[in-house]
Protein backbone atom coordinates (compact mmCIF):
# COMPACT_ATOMS: atom_id res chain seq x y z
CA UNK A 1 0.00 0.00 0.00
CA UNK A 2 1.50 3.20 -1.04
CA UNK A 3 0.77 6.86 -1.16
CA UNK A 4 0.12 8.49 -4.49
CA UNK A 5 2.04 11.54 -3.38
CA UNK A 6 5.07 9.43 -2.50
CA UNK A 7 5.01 7.63 -5.84
CA UNK A 8 4.96 10.88 -7.75
CA UNK A 9 7.70 12.35 -5.56
CA UNK A 10 9.95 9.42 -6.31
CA UNK A 11 9.06 9.63 -9.94
CA UNK A 12 10.41 13.11 -9.82
CA UNK A 13 13.41 12.65 -8.13
CA UNK A 14 24.85 -23.96 21.56
CA UNK A 15 28.19 -29.50 26.12
CA UNK A 16 28.42 -27.22 22.48
CA UNK A 17 27.54 -23.74 23.16
CA UNK A 18 27.15 -22.87 19.58
CA UNK A 19 28.40 -22.37 16.11
CA UNK A 20 28.68 -19.84 13.43
CA UNK A 21 27.79 -20.41 9.84
CA UNK A 22 28.74 -18.25 6.93
CA UNK A 23 26.83 -18.83 3.76
CA UNK A 24 28.24 -17.26 0.67
CA UNK A 25 25.92 -17.11 -2.25
CA UNK A 26 27.17 -15.55 -5.43
CA UNK A 27 24.23 -14.39 -7.49
CA UNK A 28 25.95 -13.17 -10.66
CA UNK A 29 24.09 -13.53 -13.93
CA UNK A 30 24.84 -16.40 -16.32
CA UNK A 31 27.45 -15.56 -18.89
CA UNK A 32 28.87 -12.76 -16.78
CA UNK A 33 32.53 -11.86 -16.79
CA UNK A 34 34.74 -14.53 -15.15
CA UNK A 35 37.90 -14.51 -13.02
CA UNK A 36 36.77 -12.09 -10.37
CA UNK A 37 39.02 -11.41 -7.38
CA UNK A 38 37.74 -11.68 -3.82
CA UNK A 39 39.56 -9.29 -1.52
CA UNK A 40 39.30 -9.09 2.26
CA UNK A 41 37.12 -6.43 3.79
CA UNK A 42 37.34 -4.63 7.10
CA UNK A 43 37.15 -6.61 10.37
CA UNK A 44 33.64 -6.86 11.78
CA UNK A 45 32.77 -7.71 15.37
CA UNK A 46 29.68 -9.78 16.05
CA UNK A 47 29.48 -9.05 19.76
CA UNK A 48 26.36 -11.11 20.33
CA UNK A 49 28.16 -14.37 19.50
CA UNK A 50 31.69 -13.27 20.44
CA UNK A 51 33.31 -13.48 17.01
CA UNK A 52 35.36 -11.16 14.83
CA UNK A 53 35.98 -11.87 11.15
CA UNK A 54 36.82 -10.24 7.85
CA UNK A 55 34.29 -10.82 5.14
CA UNK A 56 34.96 -9.85 1.54
CA UNK A 57 35.24 -6.33 0.29
CA UNK A 58 31.95 -5.08 -1.09
CA UNK A 59 29.84 -7.24 1.22
CA UNK A 60 27.72 -5.11 3.52
CA UNK A 61 26.36 -6.24 6.87
CA UNK A 62 22.59 -6.20 6.44
CA UNK A 63 19.66 -7.07 8.71
CA UNK A 64 18.41 -10.63 8.88
CA UNK A 65 15.08 -11.27 7.23
CA UNK A 66 12.44 -12.79 9.49
CA UNK A 67 10.69 -15.64 7.63
CA UNK A 68 7.57 -14.64 5.79
CA UNK A 69 4.31 -15.90 7.23
CA UNK A 70 1.48 -17.62 5.43
CA UNK A 71 -1.97 -16.81 6.71
CA UNK A 72 -4.49 -19.63 7.15
CA UNK A 73 -8.11 -18.73 7.89
CA UNK A 74 -10.69 -21.09 9.42
CA UNK A 75 -13.87 -21.09 7.37
CA UNK A 76 -16.13 -21.69 10.38
CA UNK A 77 -14.82 -18.95 12.70
CA UNK A 78 -12.84 -16.81 10.29
CA UNK A 79 -9.95 -17.03 12.77
CA UNK A 80 -6.59 -16.47 11.15
CA UNK A 81 -3.34 -18.31 11.96
CA UNK A 82 0.11 -17.18 10.90
CA UNK A 83 2.15 -20.23 9.95
CA UNK A 84 5.75 -20.74 8.84
CA UNK A 85 8.03 -23.33 7.37
CA UNK A 86 9.70 -24.71 10.56
CA UNK A 87 13.04 -24.98 8.75
CA UNK A 88 12.87 -21.28 7.97
CA UNK A 89 12.26 -20.46 11.66
CA UNK A 90 15.10 -22.78 12.71
CA UNK A 91 17.54 -21.28 10.22
CA UNK A 92 16.55 -17.77 11.23
CA UNK A 93 17.23 -18.35 14.94
CA UNK A 94 20.66 -19.79 14.09
CA UNK A 95 21.53 -16.83 11.89
CA UNK A 96 23.28 -13.96 13.63
CA UNK A 97 24.25 -11.71 10.75
CA UNK A 98 24.09 -11.41 7.00
CA UNK A 99 26.51 -9.81 4.57
CA UNK A 100 25.43 -9.08 1.02
CA UNK A 101 27.25 -7.83 -2.04
CA UNK A 102 27.04 -8.02 -5.81
CA UNK A 103 28.97 -11.32 -5.78
CA UNK A 104 26.83 -13.02 -3.16
CA UNK A 105 25.69 -13.29 0.44
CA UNK A 106 27.48 -14.33 3.62
CA UNK A 107 25.21 -15.40 6.50
CA UNK A 108 26.64 -15.81 10.00
CA UNK A 109 24.65 -18.16 12.23
CA UNK A 110 24.77 -19.12 15.89
CA UNK A 111 24.01 -22.86 16.13
CA UNK A 112 21.94 -23.25 19.25
CA UNK A 113 20.23 -26.58 18.71
CA UNK A 114 19.54 -29.42 16.29
CA UNK A 115 16.45 -29.09 14.18
CA UNK A 116 13.39 -30.06 16.28
CA UNK A 117 12.11 -32.98 14.23
CA UNK A 118 9.05 -33.45 16.46
CA UNK A 119 7.64 -30.00 15.83
CA UNK A 120 3.86 -30.24 15.21
CA UNK A 121 2.97 -29.18 11.70
CA UNK A 122 -0.15 -28.22 9.80
CA UNK A 123 -0.58 -29.90 6.45
CA UNK A 124 2.78 -31.63 7.19
CA UNK A 125 4.73 -28.52 6.36
CA UNK A 126 3.69 -25.45 8.38
CA UNK A 127 3.84 -24.52 12.06
CA UNK A 128 2.61 -21.66 14.18
CA UNK A 129 5.29 -19.58 15.88
CA UNK A 130 3.94 -20.32 19.37
CA UNK A 131 3.89 -24.07 18.68
CA UNK A 132 7.43 -23.92 17.33
CA UNK A 133 8.68 -21.94 20.33
CA UNK A 134 6.99 -24.36 22.76
CA UNK A 135 8.61 -27.33 21.02
CA UNK A 136 12.03 -25.70 21.15
CA UNK A 137 11.61 -24.78 24.83
CA UNK A 138 10.86 -28.44 25.68
CA UNK A 139 13.70 -29.75 23.50
CA UNK A 140 16.59 -31.41 25.38
CA UNK A 141 20.07 -29.93 24.76
CA UNK A 142 21.67 -31.48 21.72
CA UNK A 143 24.40 -34.07 22.43
CA UNK A 144 26.77 -32.92 19.74
CA UNK A 145 28.99 -35.44 17.98
CA UNK A 146 30.25 -35.90 14.42
CA UNK A 147 26.89 -37.24 13.23
CA UNK A 148 24.77 -34.51 14.79
CA UNK A 149 27.13 -31.82 13.53
CA UNK A 150 26.95 -33.21 10.00
CA UNK A 151 23.16 -33.35 10.24
CA UNK A 152 23.05 -29.75 11.42
CA UNK A 153 25.36 -28.60 8.63
CA UNK A 154 23.34 -30.42 6.00
CA UNK A 155 20.05 -29.03 7.30
CA UNK A 156 21.33 -25.49 7.29
CA UNK A 157 22.95 -25.82 3.86
CA UNK A 158 19.93 -27.55 2.38
CA UNK A 159 21.70 -30.73 1.25
CA UNK A 160 23.50 -33.72 2.82
CA UNK A 161 27.19 -33.68 3.71
CA UNK A 162 29.29 -35.85 1.38
CA UNK A 163 32.75 -35.67 2.99
CA UNK A 164 34.25 -34.06 6.04
CA UNK A 165 35.75 -32.95 8.12
CA UNK A 166 39.07 -33.22 6.28
CA UNK A 167 42.18 -31.22 7.14
CA UNK A 168 43.24 -28.31 4.93
CA UNK A 169 46.97 -28.04 5.68
CA UNK A 170 47.29 -24.75 3.82
CA UNK A 171 44.82 -23.03 6.13
CA UNK A 172 46.41 -21.01 8.92
CA UNK A 173 44.12 -20.68 11.90
CA UNK A 174 44.41 -20.75 15.67
CA UNK A 175 41.65 -23.35 15.93
CA UNK A 176 41.16 -26.98 14.82
CA UNK A 177 39.47 -26.86 11.43
CA UNK A 178 38.02 -29.29 8.92
CA UNK A 179 36.62 -28.99 5.42
CA UNK A 180 33.24 -30.29 4.23
CA UNK A 181 31.80 -31.01 0.80
CA UNK A 182 28.24 -31.77 -0.18
CA UNK A 183 26.39 -34.51 -2.02
CA UNK A 184 24.64 -32.64 -4.77
CA UNK A 185 27.06 -29.85 -5.65
CA UNK A 186 30.65 -29.76 -6.82
CA UNK A 187 33.01 -28.47 -4.13
CA UNK A 188 33.98 -25.56 -6.33
CA UNK A 189 30.39 -24.43 -5.93
CA UNK A 190 29.67 -25.53 -2.35
CA UNK A 191 32.13 -26.29 0.48
CA UNK A 192 32.48 -25.55 4.16
CA UNK A 193 34.94 -25.26 7.03
CA UNK A 194 34.26 -26.15 10.68
CA UNK A 195 36.38 -24.46 13.34
CA UNK A 196 36.41 -25.41 17.05
CA UNK A 197 36.88 -22.34 19.22
CA UNK A 198 37.53 -22.78 22.97
CA UNK A 199 35.16 -20.80 25.16
CA UNK A 200 36.27 -21.45 28.75
CA UNK A 201 35.19 -24.94 29.78
CA UNK A 202 32.93 -25.06 26.80
CA UNK A 203 33.44 -25.04 23.06
CA UNK A 204 32.14 -22.98 20.27
CA UNK A 205 32.03 -24.17 16.71
CA UNK A 206 32.29 -21.83 13.81
CA UNK A 207 31.16 -23.18 10.49
CA UNK A 208 31.68 -21.34 7.24
CA UNK A 209 29.69 -22.43 4.23
CA UNK A 210 30.62 -20.96 0.87
CA UNK A 211 28.12 -21.30 -1.94
CA UNK A 212 28.53 -20.13 -5.53
CA UNK A 213 25.54 -20.41 -7.81
CA UNK A 214 26.70 -18.76 -11.02
CA UNK A 215 29.15 -19.35 -13.83
CA UNK A 216 31.45 -16.72 -12.41
CA UNK A 217 34.83 -17.96 -11.24
CA UNK A 218 37.45 -16.42 -8.99
CA UNK A 219 41.15 -16.46 -9.74
CA UNK A 220 42.00 -16.53 -6.01
CA UNK A 221 39.10 -18.56 -4.61
CA UNK A 222 41.10 -20.96 -2.37
CA UNK A 223 43.21 -18.17 -0.96
CA UNK A 224 40.20 -15.93 -0.39
CA UNK A 225 38.27 -18.66 1.42
CA UNK A 226 41.25 -19.50 3.62
CA UNK A 227 41.70 -15.83 4.35
CA UNK A 228 38.13 -15.44 5.46
CA UNK A 229 38.19 -18.66 7.56
CA UNK A 230 41.55 -17.77 9.05
CA UNK A 231 40.34 -14.34 10.06
CA UNK A 232 37.80 -15.76 12.52
CA UNK A 233 38.86 -14.91 16.06
CA UNK A 234 37.09 -15.13 19.41
CA UNK A 235 36.23 -11.99 21.31
CA UNK A 236 34.59 -11.55 24.68
CA UNK A 237 30.89 -12.29 24.75
CA UNK A 238 29.00 -9.29 25.95
CA UNK A 239 26.14 -9.64 28.39
CA UNK A 240 22.73 -9.55 26.83
CA UNK A 241 20.35 -6.76 27.77
CA UNK A 242 17.34 -7.70 29.88
CA UNK A 243 14.98 -9.90 27.93
CA UNK A 244 17.32 -10.48 25.02
CA UNK A 245 17.80 -13.95 23.60
CA UNK A 246 20.75 -15.83 22.17
CA UNK A 247 24.36 -16.31 23.30
CA UNK A 248 24.96 -12.67 24.05
CA UNK A 249 24.13 -9.23 22.83
CA UNK A 250 25.63 -5.82 22.70
CA UNK A 251 24.89 -3.96 25.89
CA UNK A 252 22.09 -1.50 25.53
CA UNK A 253 24.14 1.63 26.21
CA UNK A 254 23.67 3.99 23.32
CA UNK A 255 22.19 1.27 21.14
CA UNK A 256 18.63 1.93 22.22
CA UNK A 257 16.24 4.17 24.05
CA UNK A 258 12.93 3.59 25.77
CA UNK A 259 10.11 6.06 25.88
CA UNK A 260 9.08 7.49 29.21
CA UNK A 261 6.10 5.67 30.64
CA UNK A 262 7.10 2.34 29.09
CA UNK A 263 6.87 0.47 32.39
CA UNK A 264 6.04 -3.22 32.88
CA UNK A 265 2.46 -2.20 33.66
CA UNK A 266 2.16 -0.77 30.19
CA UNK A 267 3.29 -4.01 28.55
CA UNK A 268 0.96 -6.52 26.98
CA UNK A 269 0.81 -10.32 26.91
CA UNK A 270 3.85 -12.66 27.12
CA UNK A 271 3.43 -13.32 23.39
CA UNK A 272 3.54 -9.59 22.70
CA UNK A 273 6.71 -9.16 24.73
CA UNK A 274 8.31 -12.21 23.06
CA UNK A 275 8.00 -10.48 19.72
CA UNK A 276 9.50 -7.33 21.23
CA UNK A 277 12.54 -9.27 22.52
CA UNK A 278 13.00 -10.94 19.15
CA UNK A 279 13.11 -7.57 17.43
CA UNK A 280 15.48 -5.99 19.95
CA UNK A 281 17.74 -9.02 19.56
CA UNK A 282 18.14 -8.00 15.93
CA UNK A 283 20.57 -5.19 16.75
CA UNK A 284 22.96 -7.26 18.84
CA UNK A 285 25.33 -8.05 15.95
CA UNK A 286 24.60 -4.98 13.87
CA UNK A 287 27.22 -2.40 14.76
CA UNK A 288 25.50 0.53 13.11
CA UNK A 289 21.93 -0.43 14.05
CA UNK A 290 20.09 0.87 17.08
CA UNK A 291 16.53 1.10 18.33
CA UNK A 292 13.93 3.30 20.00
CA UNK A 293 11.03 1.57 21.74
CA UNK A 294 7.74 2.50 23.34
CA UNK A 295 4.79 0.47 24.68
CA UNK A 296 3.51 -0.48 21.23
CA UNK A 297 6.41 0.21 18.86
CA UNK A 298 10.02 -0.67 18.22
CA UNK A 299 11.85 1.40 15.63
CA UNK A 300 15.11 -0.18 14.45
CA UNK A 301 17.35 1.80 12.16
CA UNK A 302 20.85 2.37 10.86
CA UNK A 303 20.35 6.10 10.44
CA UNK A 304 23.29 8.10 11.80
CA UNK A 305 23.30 8.62 15.56
CA UNK A 306 22.70 12.29 14.86
CA UNK A 307 19.19 11.26 13.85
CA UNK A 308 18.38 9.97 17.35
CA UNK A 309 16.28 13.01 18.19
CA UNK A 310 14.23 12.62 15.02
CA UNK A 311 13.69 8.87 15.57
CA UNK A 312 12.68 9.34 19.21
CA UNK A 313 10.26 12.10 18.24
CA UNK A 314 8.83 9.84 15.54
CA UNK A 315 8.45 7.02 18.08
CA UNK A 316 6.58 9.30 20.48
CA UNK A 317 4.36 10.66 17.72
CA UNK A 318 3.57 7.13 16.56
CA UNK A 319 2.14 6.31 20.00
CA UNK A 320 -0.07 9.38 19.76
CA UNK A 321 -1.12 8.46 16.24
CA UNK A 322 -1.91 4.90 17.35
CA UNK A 323 -4.36 6.23 19.93
CA UNK A 324 -5.86 8.28 17.15
CA UNK A 325 -6.17 5.29 14.81
CA UNK A 326 -7.99 3.47 17.63
CA UNK A 327 -10.58 6.24 17.87
CA UNK A 328 -11.73 5.36 14.40
CA UNK A 329 -11.20 1.62 14.41
CA UNK A 330 -11.09 0.26 17.99
CA UNK A 331 -9.38 -3.10 18.53
CA UNK A 332 -11.66 -6.00 17.69
CA UNK A 333 -8.99 -8.61 18.49
CA UNK A 334 -6.13 -8.97 20.95
CA UNK A 335 -2.93 -7.54 19.51
CA UNK A 336 -0.11 -10.03 20.10
CA UNK A 337 2.59 -8.41 17.98
CA UNK A 338 4.73 -5.40 18.76
CA UNK A 339 4.58 -2.97 15.87
CA UNK A 340 7.96 -2.95 14.15
CA UNK A 341 9.23 -0.04 12.07
CA UNK A 342 12.54 -0.57 10.25
CA UNK A 343 14.12 2.55 8.74
CA UNK A 344 17.02 2.21 6.32
CA UNK A 345 19.55 4.94 5.68
CA UNK A 346 20.37 3.47 2.27
CA UNK A 347 17.86 2.87 -0.50
CA UNK A 348 19.74 -0.08 -2.02
CA UNK A 349 19.76 -1.84 1.36
CA UNK A 350 16.01 -1.20 1.56
CA UNK A 351 15.47 -2.73 -1.87
CA UNK A 352 17.59 -5.76 -0.95
CA UNK A 353 15.49 -6.27 2.18
CA UNK A 354 12.03 -5.94 0.64
CA UNK A 355 12.85 -7.43 -2.77
CA UNK A 356 10.45 -6.70 -5.63
CA UNK A 357 8.32 -4.56 -3.33
CA UNK A 358 11.09 -1.95 -3.43
CA UNK A 359 10.09 -0.97 -6.96
CA UNK A 360 6.36 -1.11 -6.31
CA UNK A 361 6.48 0.88 -3.06
CA UNK A 362 9.43 3.24 -3.27
CA UNK A 363 8.85 5.18 -0.05
CA UNK A 364 8.00 2.33 2.28
CA UNK A 365 5.71 -0.63 2.73
CA UNK A 366 3.83 -2.53 5.43
CA UNK A 367 5.11 -6.08 4.89
CA UNK A 368 2.28 -8.09 6.38
CA UNK A 369 3.99 -11.45 5.78
CA UNK A 370 7.10 -10.30 7.64
CA UNK A 371 5.20 -8.11 10.12
CA UNK A 372 7.37 -5.09 9.61
CA UNK A 373 6.81 -1.58 8.35
CA UNK A 374 9.90 -0.86 6.24
CA UNK A 375 10.91 2.66 5.25
CA UNK A 376 13.30 3.92 2.58
CA UNK A 377 15.01 7.30 2.22
CA UNK A 378 14.76 9.35 -0.93
CA UNK A 379 17.98 9.51 -2.91
CA UNK A 380 19.25 13.04 -3.41
CA UNK A 381 16.92 14.62 -0.87
CA UNK A 382 18.10 16.80 1.99
CA UNK A 383 17.99 15.61 5.59
CA UNK A 384 14.95 17.78 6.28
CA UNK A 385 13.16 16.55 3.17
CA UNK A 386 13.87 12.92 4.04
CA UNK A 387 12.61 13.34 7.58
CA UNK A 388 9.38 14.88 6.35
CA UNK A 389 9.05 12.11 3.76
CA UNK A 390 9.68 9.38 6.33
CA UNK A 391 7.21 10.83 8.81
CA UNK A 392 4.46 11.05 6.20
CA UNK A 393 5.21 7.52 5.00
CA UNK A 394 5.26 6.07 8.52
CA UNK A 395 1.93 7.70 9.42
CA UNK A 396 0.41 6.25 6.23
CA UNK A 397 1.79 2.70 6.55
CA UNK A 398 1.32 2.57 10.33
CA UNK A 399 -2.42 2.79 9.82
CA UNK A 400 -2.29 -0.34 7.63
CA UNK A 401 -0.16 -2.01 10.31
CA UNK A 402 -2.51 -1.04 13.12
CA UNK A 403 -5.77 -1.95 11.42
CA UNK A 404 -4.52 -5.39 10.37
CA UNK A 405 -3.69 -6.21 14.00
CA UNK A 406 -6.77 -4.46 15.42
CA UNK A 407 -9.16 -6.40 13.17
CA UNK A 408 -7.49 -9.77 13.73
CA UNK A 409 -5.89 -9.88 10.27
CA UNK A 410 -9.17 -9.03 8.54
CA UNK A 411 -8.48 -6.60 5.75
CA UNK A 412 -10.85 -3.69 5.17
CA UNK A 413 -11.89 -2.77 1.64
CA UNK A 414 -9.13 -0.88 -0.20
CA UNK A 415 -11.07 2.38 -0.48
CA UNK A 416 -11.48 2.41 3.33
CA UNK A 417 -7.93 1.26 4.10
CA UNK A 418 -6.11 3.49 1.65
CA UNK A 419 -8.43 6.45 2.11
CA UNK A 420 -7.68 6.55 5.82
CA UNK A 421 -3.95 5.98 5.29
CA UNK A 422 -3.84 8.86 2.81
CA UNK A 423 -5.66 11.09 5.28
CA UNK A 424 -3.36 10.21 8.18
CA UNK A 425 -0.35 10.75 5.97
CA UNK A 426 -1.18 14.42 6.03
CA UNK A 427 -1.47 14.50 9.83
CA UNK A 428 0.82 16.45 12.12
CA UNK A 429 1.29 16.04 15.87
CA UNK A 430 1.31 19.30 17.78
CA UNK A 431 1.60 19.44 21.55
CA UNK A 432 0.39 15.86 21.83
CA UNK A 433 -2.62 16.43 19.59
CA UNK A 434 -3.18 15.11 16.09
CA UNK A 435 -4.16 17.66 13.47
CA UNK A 436 -5.48 16.47 10.11
CA UNK A 437 -5.94 19.01 7.35
CA UNK A 438 -5.46 19.40 3.64
CA UNK A 439 -1.72 19.85 3.25
CA UNK A 440 -1.25 18.89 -0.39
CA UNK A 441 -2.68 21.30 -3.00
CA UNK A 442 -1.78 18.89 -5.80
CA UNK A 443 -3.95 16.20 -4.25
CA UNK A 444 -6.90 18.57 -3.89
CA UNK A 445 -6.54 19.71 -7.50
CA UNK A 446 -6.45 16.14 -8.77
CA UNK A 447 -9.50 15.25 -6.67
CA UNK A 448 -11.57 18.19 -7.89
CA UNK A 449 -10.72 17.42 -11.50
CA UNK A 450 -11.70 13.79 -10.94
CA UNK A 451 -14.98 14.75 -9.29
CA UNK A 452 -15.93 16.91 -12.27
CA UNK A 453 -16.02 13.73 -14.36
CA UNK A 454 -17.37 11.48 -11.61
CA UNK A 455 -20.80 9.85 -11.54
CA UNK A 456 -22.50 7.41 -9.18
CA UNK A 457 -21.29 4.46 -11.25
CA UNK A 458 -17.70 5.54 -10.68
CA UNK A 459 -18.23 5.76 -6.91
CA UNK A 460 -19.86 2.32 -6.85
CA UNK A 461 -17.02 0.93 -8.95
CA UNK A 462 -14.43 2.30 -6.50
CA UNK A 463 -16.24 0.91 -3.46
CA UNK A 464 -16.57 -2.55 -5.02
CA UNK A 465 -13.00 -2.75 -6.33
CA UNK A 466 -10.68 -5.36 -4.81
CA UNK A 467 -7.04 -4.65 -4.04
CA UNK A 468 -5.64 -6.05 -7.25
CA UNK A 469 -7.83 -3.81 -9.36
CA UNK A 470 -7.49 -0.89 -6.95
CA UNK A 471 -3.71 -0.88 -7.42
CA UNK A 472 -3.99 -1.40 -11.17
CA UNK A 473 -3.86 1.06 -14.02
CA UNK A 474 -5.99 3.73 -12.33
CA UNK A 475 -4.34 3.47 -8.92
CA UNK A 476 -3.60 7.19 -8.69
CA UNK A 477 -7.19 8.16 -9.28
CA UNK A 478 -8.36 5.44 -6.87
CA UNK A 479 -6.11 6.66 -4.09
CA UNK A 480 -7.12 10.27 -4.55
CA UNK A 481 -10.87 9.62 -4.72
CA UNK A 482 -10.69 7.28 -1.70
CA UNK A 483 -8.92 9.98 0.26
CA UNK A 484 -11.50 12.55 -0.80
CA UNK A 485 -14.38 10.33 0.32
CA UNK A 486 -12.82 9.39 3.69
CA UNK A 487 -11.79 12.95 4.45
CA UNK A 488 -15.31 14.14 3.68
CA UNK A 489 -16.93 11.44 5.85
CA UNK A 490 -14.56 12.04 8.75
CA UNK A 491 -14.06 15.78 8.64
CA UNK A 492 -17.27 17.10 7.12
CA UNK A 493 -19.78 14.42 8.12
CA UNK A 494 -20.45 16.16 11.40
CA UNK A 495 -21.00 19.63 9.95
CA UNK A 496 -24.48 21.01 10.50
CA UNK A 497 -25.29 21.03 6.79
CA UNK A 498 -24.69 17.26 6.51
CA UNK A 499 -25.74 16.10 9.97
CA UNK A 500 -29.05 14.57 8.88
CA UNK A 501 -27.34 12.57 6.13
CA UNK A 502 -25.63 10.15 8.54
CA UNK A 503 -22.28 10.45 6.80
CA UNK A 504 -20.45 10.39 10.11
CA UNK A 505 -21.77 6.85 10.77
CA UNK A 506 -20.77 5.22 7.47
CA UNK A 507 -17.25 4.15 8.41
CA UNK A 508 -18.49 2.57 11.64
CA UNK A 509 -21.07 0.55 9.73
CA UNK A 510 -18.46 -0.67 7.27
CA UNK A 511 -16.29 -2.13 10.06
CA UNK A 512 -19.32 -3.55 11.90
CA UNK A 513 -20.47 -5.33 8.74
CA UNK A 514 -16.93 -6.58 8.09
CA UNK A 515 -16.63 -8.12 11.56
CA UNK A 516 -20.19 -9.49 11.70
CA UNK A 517 -19.71 -11.18 8.34
CA UNK A 518 -16.27 -12.65 9.13
CA UNK A 519 -14.30 -10.40 6.87
CA UNK A 520 -16.60 -10.55 3.85
CA UNK A 521 -15.73 -7.44 1.82
CA UNK A 522 -19.01 -7.60 -0.09
CA UNK A 523 -20.96 -7.17 3.14
CA UNK A 524 -18.79 -4.23 4.15
CA UNK A 525 -19.14 -2.56 0.78
CA UNK A 526 -22.89 -3.14 0.74
CA UNK A 527 -23.12 -1.28 4.05
CA UNK A 528 -21.22 1.61 2.51
CA UNK A 529 -23.20 1.70 -0.73
CA UNK A 530 -26.50 2.16 1.09
CA UNK A 531 -25.36 5.74 1.35
CA UNK A 532 -22.34 6.26 -0.85
CA UNK A 533 -24.07 4.70 -3.83
CA UNK A 534 -26.75 7.38 -3.86
CA UNK A 535 -26.88 10.46 -6.06
CA UNK A 536 -27.28 12.75 -3.05
CA UNK A 537 -23.93 11.65 -1.63
CA UNK A 538 -22.14 12.49 -4.85
CA UNK A 539 -23.84 15.89 -4.99
CA UNK A 540 -22.73 16.67 -1.44
CA UNK A 541 -19.23 15.35 -2.05
CA UNK A 542 -18.73 17.56 -5.10
CA UNK A 543 -20.26 20.58 -3.40
CA UNK A 544 -17.94 20.19 -0.40
CA UNK A 545 -14.74 19.90 -2.36
CA UNK A 546 -15.60 22.85 -4.58
CA UNK A 547 -16.50 25.03 -1.59
CA UNK A 548 -13.61 26.83 0.09
CA UNK A 549 -15.89 27.85 2.93
CA UNK A 550 -17.01 24.33 3.81
CA UNK A 551 -13.54 22.92 3.41
CA UNK A 552 -12.18 25.64 5.68
CA UNK A 553 -14.82 24.88 8.29
CA UNK A 554 -14.07 21.15 8.08
CA UNK A 555 -10.36 21.87 8.36
CA UNK A 556 -10.96 23.53 11.72
CA UNK A 557 -13.13 20.62 12.90
CA UNK A 558 -11.79 17.68 14.87
CA UNK A 559 -12.08 14.35 13.11
CA UNK A 560 -15.31 12.53 13.83
CA UNK A 561 -14.56 9.80 16.41
CA UNK A 562 -15.93 6.29 16.06
CA UNK A 563 -18.75 5.43 18.46
CA UNK A 564 -17.67 3.03 21.22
Amino acid sequence: MVSVKRVDAVGMSRRLVGAVVLVLGAMAAAGAEKNETLTPGKPVELAGIGVRLRCFDGFDLLPRKFPEARVLRRSDTNETIDVYDPVDLWRFEQTAARFTGDLGTVSVADVRRAFPADVPTIYQQFVGKEQYDATVAAQAPTEWDAASLAAWIGKYAGQAVATGPTEDRALKTDFPCGKFTFADTDETRLCGYLLQVPRGKQKQYVFLLFEFTSEKTFRNLDGALRGCVGSVTAITLKAAPAGATGRGAATAGNRGSTAKGDTPKSRRSPEFEATRRRVLDEVKNMKDWWYAESPNYVIITDLPKGSRGFVEDLRDELEIMRDYYAKFTPEKADITEVSVVRIFKDREAFKDYVGKLGDMFPGGVWMSTRKELVISPVEGASTAENREWMTDTVFHEAFHQYIEYALGRIQPPPWYNEGHAEMFEQATVRNGKVVVRETDPWRVEQLCNSLDRCDVARVRQLIETDYQAFCGTDYKANYVLSWGIIYFLRKAGGLACYRDRGYDKICDRVIEALIENRGDPEAANAAALKCLGQEQFLVDLKEFWHSGTKRGRAGRTDLVPTEK
